[in-house]
């Protein structure tokens, strides 16, 4: 179903699919790792992979909310993007628990032992997204 894009911003569509009192639901890739990238490159993904591109690369602070770092077509783009930033952008890493690790994070953005301390550009909030914006992790983001 092609839902009207202004109708995409009430947040009554998005809660019906949570709630599973509809029986709309995302088009999704579902895809093996190496068939993914491929399904990408055409409609009707290529789309929103080329403005998540171009927000990425127009953005100086980047909010990432329970994404778990293993989907090689977008940390691909993250990465290239990322590394050909000279003034590399603020980011805000939201997850919940201790699973994923800077290191996870940095090893996906390029960043390497030769570079300096991330702690200057990256945060990790570990309480998950309810109550984000109580806490010093987003403080600190959005202060600067």
């Amino acid at each position: 179903m092609k839902l009207p894009r202004d109708g995409l911003g009430d947040l009554g569509v998005w809660g019906a699919v949570r709630s599973r009192t509809t029986d709309l639901r995302p088009s999704v890739v579902l895809a093996n790792h190496r068939d993914k990238a491929r399904h990408v490159d055409q409609p009707p993904f290529k789309l929103a992979y080329s403005q998540f591109k171009k927000s990425l690369e127009s953005s100086d602070r980047w909010l990432i909310v329970g994404y778990s770092f293993r989907d090689q077509p977008i940390n691909q783009m993250i990465s290239n993007v990322f590394l050909g930033k000279k003034e590399k952008p603020r980011v805000l890493v939201a997850t919940y628990g201790n699973e994923l690790t800077a290191e996870d994070i940095e090893r996906t953005l390029g960043w390497g032992e030769e570079d300096p301390d991330s702690a200057e550009w990256l945060s990790i909030c570990r309480t998950g997204a309810n109550g984000l914006e109580e806490t010093e992790e987003w403080r600190s983001f959005v202060g600067d």
